[in-house]
């Protein structure tokens, strides 16, 4: 089992103080993952038009508590690309664990798209993440990258109505606003049936793990 393939989730494992993704104005790093259909792709494949690229797993309950509030964003804005890129499990129990291989990962991905009917396109990294590690490893951060291939805006927790905003800032030609720094505004908003997929275990280490994540100043008072 790797380290980033964690067993039990940890607030450790997590650096709630900083954002090690690429910064505003960067060219956005290239990767190689596969589709759903299994076809090899580059994320520069994309390139040419806006692109939103979004982190996500089955276990993850911001990224799933968002899915649908994105799929209103994808009719809103036909013009831009919209990606998904299936990382490790948030939250891994003993009914979905750790990926030990990319058939775990894959299969994973599937049964996204199929249970809370992800209509994006899903990208798949390899088992180690070197996609994910290259964008920061957080759960559910967003990126918004320009047509140039640029990253435009950026925010490691997605908030649908933050990336709305800011898609509508860009087709003006004007700057985005800085995402917040908070995960989200309350506790509630977590879409706690989420951990469940995972399992009881997930929700147990969830339970042990609130109060660091408390601590960690993420919830918004």
């Amino acid at each position: 089992m790797s380290d980033y393939n964690y067993k039990n989730f940890k607030a450790t494992y997590y650096n709630f103080t900083g954002f090690d993704g690429p910064a505003e104005g960067e060219r956005a790093p290239d990767f190689k993952a596969l589709t759903l259909d299994g076809k090899e792709v580059m994320l520069s494949d994309y390139f040419g038009k806006p692109l939103v690229l979004e982190m996500g797993s089955v276990t993850c309950p911001i990224y799933v508590g968002e899915i649908r509030p994105m799929q209103k964003l994808v009719e809103k804005f036909p013009e831009v690309e919209f990606l998904v890129l299936y990382v490790r499990e948030a939250h891994p129990g003993e009914k979905i664990g750790p990926h030990e291989s990319m058939e775990d990962k894959i299969g994973c991905a599937n049964l996204l798209k199929q249970k809370r009917n992800e209509t994006r396109t899903i990208l798949v990294d390899d088992v180690e993440g070197t996609a994910h590690k290259i964008y920061g490893t957080f759960p559910d951060s967003v990126f918004i990258i320009d047509s140039e291939g640029k990253i435009a805006w950026r925010s490691q927790w997605n908030r649908t109505k933050e990336v709305e905003k800011n898609l509508e800032r860009l087709s003006r030609g004007e700057k985005p606003v800085p995402a917040k720094k908070k995960l989200i505004d309350k506790p509630e908003r977590l879409n706690i049936s989420t951990f469940l997929d995972g399992g009881w275990i997930a929700v147990k280490d969830f339970i042990l793990q609130f109060p660091a994540l408390v601590k960690h100043r993420i919830f918004k008072k």
